[in-house]
């Protein structure tokens, strides 16, 4: 807890945008438990701590079990890379986890947009990911840049576009 008082706001909300991609992936009962305490998380840093070393104990379990990237573990990439582009198409004035957060956002309209998911994940995660970005705006937005990102990302296999999102 005391590490934690020492990072600026921009780097708390990074981090908890991580958080909040990881608890999308654990599934809507552990994302209705983050929900709820993350109008606490700023303010108390033993309860952060918790959701912290949560967000560590599934990425080492899909870790575990895809040491290699080749199947469970690529769903650590939600998010990634729609939160790479942010991050390059605002010349990395976006952090890293709020770029990720957005990200998901993004990743969950998407597959609401393409009918895999039928809007209930985009709806379930939006209210918490936009209150966390919601002091960065993409004001240096490269849309050349962003899709050049998207295009370029190490998950694409030959010309075809990669993408981790949701099927509810």
């Amino acid at each position: 807890a005391d590490f934690l008082r020492t990072l600026s706001d921009n780097d708390i909300s990074s981090g908890i945008g991580e958080i909040i991609k990881i608890f999308g992936i654990y599934g809507r009962e552990k994302f209705l438990e983050l929900k709820k305490d993350y109008p606490y998380l700023r303010n108390d840093f033993n309860l952060l701590q918790k959701y912290i070393r949560g967000s560590l104990l599934l990425k080492k379990l899909i870790i575990e079990i895809d040491e290699f990237d080749k199947n469970e573990r690529l769903v650590l990439n939600y998010g990634h890379t729609f939160g790479h582009a942010i991050e390059a198409s605002t010349n990395y004035v976006i952090p890293h986890g709020i770029a990720v957060s957005m990200g998901c956002d993004f990743a969950n309209f998407v597959s609401m947009k393409m009918g895999y998911s039928d809007g209930s994940t985009y709806e379930l995660m939006n209210e918490i990911s936009r209150e966390n970005y919601k002091n960065f705006k993409l004001a240096s937005f490269s849309e050349n840049v962003f899709f050049n990102s998207i295009y370029k990302d190490k998950k694409n296999v030959d010309e075809k576009l990669a993408l981790i999102i949701p099927n509810n």
